[in-house]
């Protein structure tokens, strides 16, 4: 969004900001942040960053834990969420000493992988286009005592509904697939969803209604550029889904199984490498097309999976 500072400054100042909030990965992949006011976002805070402790967030031990996180200035967009007018930004560790990248930052990982593919030679550009999958569920509860021990989800998608009486429009198990209204009792709220992403700068190439009868939901984005954007675009999924959610009263949940016998889920990734512009898995004489690269990208998948 922002190419340096001064940019990032006079927006701002000209948009009425009034909190700067500070997006990191833990990890495990998963989001903390750090709030301060606009008028402490200085040059000295995007140069230096802000201190935070990276043992509570598994990238280091208690005795080393104090880290930076530094935000990039491409990443900013408008938080759709808060009350006060917000402008998030998505970050990096650093050491708190050196103020050299930590290696084990996701994002960093990421930026690594984006460099060395083009040090490779093999290609300058890889694709990504995700899929994400997702249960909504109007209630969750869940214990583990001593002397018990259980969950209980509710959805009025869900056929165990059934025996109890009401609208009787429920979805059978693994039912779901592009559902339609009034069994699809989710559609206004994945188009709030996607509204909401399509606001923050997020492309999505469609919503619907997956096989998971009780509230089983995908949203697809088109190709995306790089592995860092990528990563950037799913976090950003993954948090406006759950807060819409949140907001609806719901439950968003990217859990891979969260019921026993109906269908999980899943992220496909649809994967292209690209070298000046030209698909560098592809071959016209090559097996069922694809070229001896795209063979290679496959069975490294396969090899480190």
């Amino acid at each position: 969004m922002f190419q340096d500072f001064d940019e990032a400054k006079a927006f701002i100042e000209s948009e009425r900001i009034r909190m700067v909030d500070l997006k990191y990965t833990d990890l495990w992949g998963r989001w903390h942040h750090v709030t301060v006011p606009a008028s402490q976002f200085t040059a000295g805070l995007v140069e230096g960053g802000v201190g935070f402790d990276a043992s509570s967030v598994g990238l280091k031990p208690l005795k080393a834990g104090d880290m930076v996180t530094v935000p990039d200035l491409g990443s900013a967009f408008l938080d759709p969420f808060w009350e006060a007018r917000t402008l998030s930004f998505l970050c990096t560790a650093r050491e708190a000493d050196t103020r050299l990248d930590f290696p084990r930052d996701p994002r960093n990982i990421a930026l690594r992988a984006d460099e060395y593919l083009r040090e490779t030679g093999i290609a300058d550009e890889s694709r990504w286009g995700p899929e994400f999958e997702f249960y909504i569920f109007d209630s969750i509860a869940f214990e583990n005592e001593i002397s018990r021990s259980g969950y209980r989800l509710k959805s009025p998608e869900a056929d165990w509904l059934s025996g109890e009486g009401g609208h009787g429009h429920y979805i059978p198990l693994h039912g779901g697939y592009h559902a339609i209204p009034p069994k699809d009792a989710l559609y206004n709220l994945r188009t709030r969803m996607t509204q909401t992403l399509q606001g923050i700068g997020v492309p999505v190439k469609y919503h619907h209604h997956e096989v998971g009868g009780p509230g089983q939901c995908e949203i697809e984005t088109p190709m995306i550029q790089g592995a860092v954007n990528t990563g950037d675009l799913v976090m950003k999924v993954k948090y406006v889904t759950k807060m819409v959610a949140h907001a609806a009263g719901k439950t968003a949940t990217f859990m891979p199984k969260p019921l026993y016998g109906e269908a999980g889920n899943g992220m496909h990734f649809h994967q292209h490498l690209f070298k000046n512009g030209e698909n560098v898995f592809y071959s016209e004489h090559g097996y069922g097309k694809l070229s001896q690269e795209a063979l290679y990208f496959i069975g490294g998948l396969l090899l480190h999976g």
